[in-house]
């Protein structure tokens, strides 16, 4: 079990209150490895730099004459003394002053190449965090398509009220351990609630309580050691060999009866009514996709249990949009078969890859 000190978890400079202080969101997850010391440190220590670079080149633009005067060295050694940020640090906002006896005038078009420069780094500093929360998916997705998701994940939160770097980046976390739509997702009614209500308290708060929520659903769904999860994608891996029993129209009770069987935990945790949602969610997007057969339905419904209600336009699982939108592939029951193949190629993945993790 990982749990990571509040040294550990200031990777980045500014001290900008975060939900998961002292604590981990996720002590091990289908997709997380433990960070070393050693490895938390490099991290912290790359933040560190690209931060103080950032800020050389937002200062020398902030008062050009200071810092032709100062210089490069000169003015990274006037930010190495020991201070830390005491107030939130945002992504957007307006100039702190708009003429010193060192300052020039910032127009509205410096301030928006500071901006998207500000966002790149945040950019930057999300794509090694979440490269290190779940390698298996990094890998599977590449640099370039997890910058997608991290923009749709930023663009996502600050729609629910959430622009503080901690609120954000705990945000992007849940994508990767719900779905990037978990937050209209009928298994996640409680994070929904929470999102929604932004008059209920700051979003600090609210990302607090998130937080909580989390932890609480891991430690009875995911289980000790993420138990329940790896046993619940091997029961779905099983699931999905075998030959799908006709329902005809009783593919709602019967599905619920299936879903019990194989993830009880979250079962009991969602309850029927969250479930039953989510099945009529899965019935309704393979009627979309023309699939005709319950064995369709039920891989629809499989997919959306394992990955989230969004599945089917998710950026974080490419491979299951290709295959829906597959346009030489005209026949819904070959996509299909194939979207069955490669979903239990990546559920095999997944555990390959935490077998490999165990026995280390």
């Amino acid at each position: 079990m990982l749990t990571l000190r509040k040294e550990q978890m200031e990777i980045f400079p500014e001290a900008v209150a975060h939900p998961l202080e002292g604590e981990s969101l996720v002590h091990r997850s289908p997709f997380l490895l433990t960070i070393s010391k050693e490895q938390m440190e490099i991290l912290r220590k790359a933040a560190m730099r690209s931060f103080e670079d950032e800020m050389l080149v937002h200062l020398g633009e902030f008062s050009p004459p200071l810092f032709k005067v100062l210089g490069e060295e000169q003015m990274h050694t006037a930010g190495s003394h020991d201070f830390t940020f005491r107030s939130p640090v945002r992504l957007e906002g307006e100039s702190l002053v708009r003429r010193s006896p060192f300052l020039l005038t910032i127009s509205k078009e410096q301030m928006e190449i500071f901006r998207k420069a500000a966002m790149r780094s945040f950019e930057d500093e999300m794509l090694v965090h979440l490269s290190e929360f779940s390698p298996p998916l990094f890998k599977m997705l590449g640099e370039e398509q997890m910058r997608k998701a991290i923009r749709f994940g930023i663009a996502q939160a600050s729609r629910h009220g959430f622009t503080l770097r901690g609120p954000v980046r705990l945000y992007l976390e849940l994508m990767l351990l719900f779905g990037s739509h978990f937050d209209t997702d009928p298994q996640y009614p409680w994070a929904a609630e929470i999102l929604a209500n932004q008059e209920a308290g700051s979003q600090m708060q609210r990302a607090e309580w998130l937080y909580e929520k989390t932890m609480d659903y891991r430690q009875k769904v995911a289980g000790p050691e993420d138990a329940y999860t790896i046993d619940a994608l091997r029961n779905i891996a099983t699931f999905l060999r075998q030959p799908i029993a006709l329902y005809n129209a009783r593919l709602v009770p019967a599905m619920l009866q299936d879903i019990t069987s194989l993830y009880p935990q979250k079962a009991a945790y969602v309850g029927m009514e969250g479930l039953e949602a989510l099945i009529r969610k899965g019935i309704h997007g393979a009627e979309r996709q023309r699939f005709s057969s319950d064995k369709g339905g039920a891989l629809v419904i499989a997919l959306m249990l394992a990955f989230g209600h969004g599945c089917g336009y998710d950026l974080l699982y490419p491979w299951i949009v290709d295959t829906l939108k597959d346009e030489a592939n005209t026949d819904p029951e070959m996509r299909t078969k194939h979207l069955e193949e490669k979903t239990i190629s990546w559920i095999e993945y997944v555990l390959t890859y935490f077998d490999k993790e165990i026995k280390a």
